[in-house]
Order: structure tokens, then sequence, then C-alpha cells
């Protein structure tokens, strides 16, 4: 019951006028922040939270180490001089060191991707994965 007040609650702040219950869950009381704090029973919200949480501590890892490979891989590509491996073959090739860069710079990308993402949006994409599992 509290759960159904807080949702015409929600839906009053928002505008919705004469909105069914079921589309107030789906638009307005997402936006309203009332499905993730009512909806939810405790032990999903901590599991959230965890995978949250280290979403992003790796997307920060992600990004630290990401550009340090960045870092290092632009310098070889700059040096004429400088031998990369590539499967196991050392090689000067201007290509493949572009290719390494290339490929390094997805890595903070990512780390950027995970770290800095609206908290709503993690939110949702933990619980659609957690009940996916579960």
């Amino acid at each position: 019951m509290v759960y159904n007040k807080r949702i015409k609650g929600g839906r009053k702040k928002l505008g919705c006028v004469r909105a069914s219950l079921i589309i107030a869950k789906l638009y307005c009381a997402t936006y309203a922040g009332v499905m993730f704090e009512s909806n939810m029973d405790d032990e999903l919200k901590k599991k959230i939270d965890v995978v949250v949480g280290l979403s992003r501590l790796a997307g920060g890892t992600l990004i630290i180490i990401g550009s340090i490979l960045v870092f290092f891989f632009i310098q070889a590509t700059l040096d004429p001089n400088a031998t990369i491996e590539v499967n196991g073959v050392p090689t000067k090739d201007l290509n493949a060191k572009i290719g390494a860069v290339i490929f390094c710079i997805l890595f903070p990308i990512c780390g950027a991707l995970l770290a800095f993402t609206p908290s709503k949006f993690m939110d949702k994409w933990a619980a659609k994965i957690i009940k996916h599992l579960s």
C-alpha cells in the first residue's frame, strides 16, 4: 500500500494525469526515484550496490592501466627503432604499433563508461543482470 501511495504521489509530482498504475510504475516512478527505494527488497539492494561498486572499481582500474599502456605504445609508435612483439615476433612495423595504440585506447574508454555512467542506469543494468542470473 505504501508503494502505491508513493507511485501516485510521484505521478502527481511529474504531471502524469490519469495514468494507470502500470504506466506510472514504468515511466513516472522510475524517474521519481520510487522504484529503487521501495520495490526491491534489502538483499537485492545490497547485491546491486556490490555490483555497481565493483563495476566502478573495474572502470577506474581500466582507466589507469589503459592510460599507462597507451602512453607507452604512443612512445613506441613515435620511435622508429622501437620494437614490439606481435604473435611472439619482434617487429618495427608502424602499422602494428598503430594497431596496438588503437587497441589500448579501448581500455580507458571502457573504463570511463563503467566509472562515470549515471547511477540510475547502473542500478537498472545491475538489477537486470542479477535477476537474469538468479
